[in-house]
């Protein structure tokens, strides 16, 4: 697991600019998912403001077979 959490605005930018391909998206469409965004993940705030997020990363390593 890698720990992302942190102040909502971070992990706007870690998480929905960084690893998902949000320039696809046209200003309208980026606003709208960042409002969403926004309004879902209220709720889950800690007492001191962090949200909690992670990523879990499954990596496997393969050797040819001679």
């Amino acid at each position: 697991m890698v720990d992302f959490g942190a102040r909502p605005e971070q992990v706007w930018v870690t998480c929905c600019e960084t690893l998902y391909p949000a320039s696809t998206l046209d200003d309208t469409q980026l606003a709208e998912l960042r409002a969403e965004f926004a309004g879902a993940t209220r709720g889950l705030l800690t007492a001191d403001g962090i949200l909690p997020a992670a990523v879990r990363l499954d990596i496997a390593r393969t050797r040819l077979a001679e």
